[in-house]
């Protein structure tokens, strides 16, 4: 299937931007993006049979899907641990910046 991802890791210095574009969908302020467990997909370019099969891999890969949200964003997927989110992020946001400090 043509599954392409259009958008993964945000840092939260990028998720603000978005955060603060009235365009945005769901402009969360503390997404799972920036912790690295959420992705968007190309998926309004997919058939309604294809969206279900991948909303059903998802699903059975123990993924969520942003179109349940209340308002609805249905290129979204993610894994939601259940913990702290900010500390999600700036966990992940350390790593990531210690990771590009050594390149």
């Amino acid at each position: 299937m043509p599954v392409r991802y259009t958008s993964g890791y945000r840092d939260p210095e990028r998720q603000a931007e978005i955060s603060s574009d009235p365009s945005s969908i769901t402009p969360a302020t503390n997404s799972l993006h920036s912790a690295g467990l959420a992705v968007d997909i190309n998926y309004r370019q997919l058939t309604p049979e294809q969206q279900e099969i991948v909303r059903s891999a998802a699903y059975m890969a123990g993924l969520q899907w942003g179109g349940l949200f209340t308002n609805p964003d249905v290129v979204h997927f993610y894994y939601d641990p259940g913990v702290n989110r900010q500390q999600l992020i700036n966990n992940f946001t350390q790593s990531v910046r210690q990771l590009q400090a050594q390149q």
